[in-house]
């Protein structure tokens, strides 16, 4: 058994700083209250050798995930070795920061795992990648990042298990939000 807890940090995978918010844990699908500290930080109580998925929900954030494995050994580690860092990815209800570049949208198409990806270059002229996961309903958030041309041509290719490929083309004002939707055959 681990005599020291399993630190974990939850981060927003946009900003990339520490979610200090209310969250819900489960620990292998059993509701759990780790200890609360600041900076997102959480303290899972002291667990046997072994695989753990932890999953994890806050208000604004999809459903985060982590699976780990907790060593015989852990001792050895020092605790900024031992954290484990579990990036939330914005939801539906996010509030981005003013200014940020949005496309929304929904996929109509069978029910899978779908992943939405969205390929545009910057005014510096460098490529940029913004990729999200849609939602059970099909709906998605994407923000680009990067100082972007007024307008931006942006590509957006869309998969959905078991489903060709769909794929499309619009220009974005920065600062502004879109919405799209996809149709896949």
């Amino acid at each position: 058994m681990n005599p020291l807890g399993i630190p974990i940090q939850l981060l927003d995978d946009h900003t990339g700083l520490p979610v200090d918010m209310a969250a819900r844990f489960e620990l292998d699908g059993v509701a759990c209250a780790p200890l609360a500290k600041p900076q997102g930080f959480y303290l899972l109580p002291p667990l046997p050798p072994g695989g753990y998925r932890l999953t994890v929900r806050v208000a604004a954030f999809r459903v985060g995930r982590l699976d780990f494995e907790v060593p015989e050994q852990a001792a050895d580690r020092t605790l900024a070795e031992r954290i484990l860092p579990l990036r939330l990815a914005p939801g539906p209800l996010y509030s981005y920061p003013a200014g940020t570049t949005l496309i929304s949208g929904r996929l109509e198409a069978g029910r899978g795992q779908a992943v939405v990806v969205a390929d545009y270059v910057s005014a510096l002229g460098r490529p940029h990648r913004a990729q999200t996961r849609a939602d059970s309903d099909g709906r998605f958030q994407l923000a680009l990042a990067g100082r972007l041309a007024n307008p931006t041509q942006v590509t957006l290719h869309a998969d959905v298990d078991g489903l060709p490929p769909c794929q499309g083309s619009l220009r974005v004002v920065p600062g502004s939000s879109r919405f799209v939707e996809f149709v896949s055959a």
